[in-house]
Formats: C-alpha cells, sequence, structure tokens
C-alpha cells in the first residue's frame, strides 16, 4: 500500500472517531466575535481542518478560549493552541494516540486585515508615549490611547504628497506646579496605513500591539522621563513623532522622541512588530550578498561565484529551481568560510569575531547612528534590545560561536557557545536567511534574531 494512500486511510480512520459537535464549537465561536455571519469550510487539503472566517487577524484570546471551551466540553481529548508563524490562529484537537483529529482554525476576512502592522505598530507605540508624557509619571491604559488616535485623526493633513498622511496633535499639560508642558504627538504614514490604524472596525486587530504599547508606555523608563518633565518646574516642549514616510532607506528610527528639540537618551525607537525576528535585509544583488557576509563576518565570498550567481539570476532562463541551486552554493561557500574564522582563534591577523558580529548586528538595527534602541511589541508586552551593547555582552559572557548550514532554505544559524563547568551549553544566536519569491524575480537574505540573542540583552537591561 502506498504511503500517500496509508496517510489518506489514516486521516480518514481519525475522521471517523471525532466525536466533538462541529456546530456546538462553530456557535461558540460566533458568540466570541458577537456576530451570527462567520462563514465555515472544511479544507480540501486536509479534512480534520476546519476553517472558521473571523472579522479580525488578533486570535491570540479567542485561541485560548476555545482551547478552554472544547478541554471542558470534550475531556477524553487533548487540546493545543494551533500556531502560524509563532501566531495563534486557533486549536488543534488530539486523540490519545496524539494525533490529530480535527483543527478549528480561524481566518480573518479580508478587510479585517492590517496591512502593514509594522507601519500601524509605529502609530500606536507614537500616541502611546505621548500619552504617557500628558500622564506626568502615572500610568495610562489602552483607552487613553485610542482616545489620543481620535484626537490626531481629527486634525488636518499637512502632508501634500499623495497618498501620504501627516497629523499632528498638541495637548497643553498644566502640572500641580502650575507650569504648563505642551505635548505634540506627530503621526506620518501611508495613507493606507493611517487608515489601517484609524479603522475602528480593524481595531480589534490590534489589541495586542495595544496592549503591548501600553506597556511600554508603562515601562520604569517612559514613567520616570514623563515624570521628569511633569515636576522640572519649567515649562517644556514634548514632541513624538512617527515618521513612516521619510528617508526610510537611511535611517532605522521609526520613533523619535524629542525634548525641546532635542532627541532624549529614551527617543531613538527602531521598531518591530507582531512574530518577527527580522533586524535586517538585502536583496539579490551579488554586491548586497558579498557585502552581507562581509559586514557580518569579515569574509569574502569567492569572485568566482558571481558569474554562476548572475546567470542564474537572469531573466532569460530564470527559475526557482536554479536560483535556489545558486544561492546553495554561495551560502555553503560562506559557511565554510564562516567556520575558518571561528576554528582559528588568536591569531593575529584573524577577524576578532565578537566585534565583528556585534559591529554588524548593530548595523543592522541601526546602520551608522548612536543611541538606537530596538523595541520588541508582541503578546501584549515589549522586549528592548539595545544592540550597541551586544559587544560586551558577548565578552562578559565568554561567548564562542558555532555556525550550522541547512541547505534547504539555505540557512546559515551562529549558535552561542557557553562553557558551564565541565558541560557545554549552545543556544541559537541568529541566522542569516535566504528566501525567493516569484521564481526568483523577488529575492531576499533575512538576517534574523534568535531567542539566547533576546534573552542576552534583555538581561543585560535588567
Amino acid at each position: 500500500m502506498s504511503g500517500s494512500l496509508l496517510t489518506i486511510l489514516e486521516m480518514l480512520e481519525e475522521a471517523i472517531e471525532v466525536q466533538i459537535d462541529d456546530p456546538n464549537v462553530i456557535n461558540y465561536v460566533h458568540k466570541l466575535f458577537a456576530t451570527d455571519e462567520l462563514k465555515h469550510s472544511f479544507s480540501e487539503k486536509d479534512p480534520r481542518n476546519l476553517i472558521i472566517q473571523v472579522p479580525t487577524s488578533d486570535r491570540e484570546e479567542a485561541s485560548n478560549a476555545l482551547k478552554d471551551f472544547i478541554s471542558s466540553k470534550y475531556p477524553q481529548y487533548t487540546v493545543g493552541i494551533a500556531n502560524s508563524r509563532g501566531n495563534p490562529i486557533g486549536v488543534s484537537v488530539y486523540n490519545q494516540k496524539r494525533r490529530v483529529i480535527r483543527r478549528f482554525l480561524m481566518k480573518p476576512i479580508s478587510s479585517a486585515l492590517i496591512r502593514n502592522k509594522g507601519d500601524v505598530a509605529e502609530g500606536l507605540l507614537t500616541a502611546a508615549v505621548a500619552a504617557s508624557f500628558v500622564a506626568g509619571g502615572k500610568r495610562i491604559t489602552t483607552e487613553q490611547v485610542e482616545e489620543f488616535l481620535l484626537s490626531v485623526q481629527n486634525q488636518e493633513n499637512e502632508s501634500t504628497i499623495k497618498g501620504k498622511v501627516d497629523k499632528s496633535y498638541t495637548i497643553q499639560a498644566e502640572r500641580e506646579d502650575k507650569t504648563i508642558d505642551t505635548i505634540i504627538c506627530q503621526i506620518k504614514l501611508a495613507k493606507i496605513n493611517f487608515d489601517d490604524l484609524m479603522d475602528l472596525k480593524k481595531r480589534s486587530s490590534l489589541n495586542n500591539l495595544l496592549r503591548s504599547v501600553v506597556a511600554y508606555a508603562n515601562s520604569e523608563e517612559v514613567v520616570e522621563a514623563s515624570l521628569a518633565v511633569a515636576t522640572n518646574g519649567v515649562p517644556n516642549q514634548v514632541k513624538v513623532v512617527a515618521d513612516g514616510i521619510g528617508k526610510q532607506k537611511s535611517t532605522k528610527v521609526d520613533i523619535t522622541i524629542f525634548l525641546d528639540g532635542q532627541p532624549i537618551s529614551i527617543g531613538r525607537i527602531s521598531l518591530k512588530a507582531g512574530g518577527t525576528d527580522q533586524l535586517g535585509q538585502v536583496g539579490g544583488s551579488w554586491d548586497g550578498i558579498s557585502g552581507m557576509f562581509r559586514l557580518m563576518f569579515g569574509i569574502e565570498l569567492d569572485p568566482m561565484l558571481e558569474q554562476n550567481w548572475n546567470l542564474a539570476r537572469d531573466p532569460s532562463n530564470r527559475s526557482s529551481q536554479s536560483i535556489k541551486n545558486a544561492a546553495r552554493v554561495l551560502y555553503s561557500d560562506a559557511f565554510q568560510k564562516i567556520n575558518q574564522t571561528i576554528n582559528s582563534p588568536g591569531v593575529e591577523d584573524d577577524v576578532d569575531l565578537i566585534k565583528t558580529i556585534a559591529k554588524g548586528l548593530n548595523y543592522q538595527v541601526a546602520l551608522e547612528e548612536e543611541g538606537v534602541i530596538l523595541i520588541h511589541l508582541d503578546k501584549g508586552d515589549f522586549k528592548k534590545m539595545n544592540f550597541s551593547n551586544l559587544e560586551k555582552v558577548l565578552r562578559d559572557n565568554n561567548i564562542s560561536f558555532e555556525a550550522q548550514y541547512n541547505q534547504g532554505g539555505p540557512t546559515i544559524k551562529i549558535l552561542a557557545v557557553i562553557q558551564k563547568d565541565d558541560s557545554v551549553v549552545k543556544k541559537p544566536l541568529f541566522q542569516i536567511r535566504f528566501k525567493q519569491e516569484g521564481d526568483g524575480k523577488v529575492i531576499r537574505n533575512y538576517v534574523e534574531k534568535q531567542s539566547f540573542m533576546v534573552d542576552l540583552l534583555t538581561q543585560a537591561k535588567k
């Protein structure tokens, strides 16, 4: 019996054994979203998957509620959260053999989708930080951020460029000593992203991000800064600016906080939102890829590979497979040279790998700018990372490196190697990953942080 036929028979057998009342679950999802108009259907590729359309792209709370509901109604099954790219999208139901017998997956309707979550997050965080400075050291709420957004929306568009929005809202905050501080919230975004930010029908899709920006606005450093302004006894101007339409190729700063016209120490923010691990990327040109490996590791790709790479990308004979094969050759060459660098420490002429890697990663976050802080908003909370401290953190923790190569992507992963007593611990630090779309018409090489990188930098902050 063929493997594919056996798989189909197993799936049918599992479908027969399902004792879950699907309409009951669908009705519960309807109640979660307070609507009776949700469409649903079984997947043609996998009949265990029941797809339910929902009016939001933020499905974490609904997934957790659905898990609790099914677990209580059907205790004979094990229920787990189903994820896509790290984001909850529904639940998986397992039998006693730990095989999936049903998935209830929530799919957002197209009108509920946020088209660029990163840019929308810039507007949210700008409003939250501005609200914090108005509050003068007091904690703020999601409701205050939404009120602030409504006030921004009601202002005139100052942009003269079609498809762009530039709106500012100014509030005079009177303090206990009767001094008055001027707080300005300025949001500059492409119109489609500004519309998504302000669309109340899509606001439920931003619940997690709203909680995340409020968590950051209520963090110790922001509260201390807002309290200092409110109690210094002199009138100040605080201006919080989200610039999603400026010189995005020459800066990684998404949000800037000015005090009386000068950026403050917490006021140069590079923002990431959602499940992304991306720090930076380059395209498919030879100069871009070879420059990325030079910057990150101090290595030079074999120049003899350039001709083959350009030939693979030639539109006259380009294919997805030919480009992937050529990319594997480039990444394999880089991997070998990275290993040579890792395994030849102590030679005076060799690259100082810690310094090179730390500088390369900081460049992905901040380019050549000083004092840029990476804020990652996700799952109702935030992580703050200062990559300018990375070299010191790596040295303080006696980190050495190990490289791993996976030709599937291809991907090169760098592990942090830590000696603990008589054992060696290896943890993922960052990776460089190749990706193409449309038979190689679009090529990207991503530099992505991994879990231990976040742990190191957030612990250093504490």
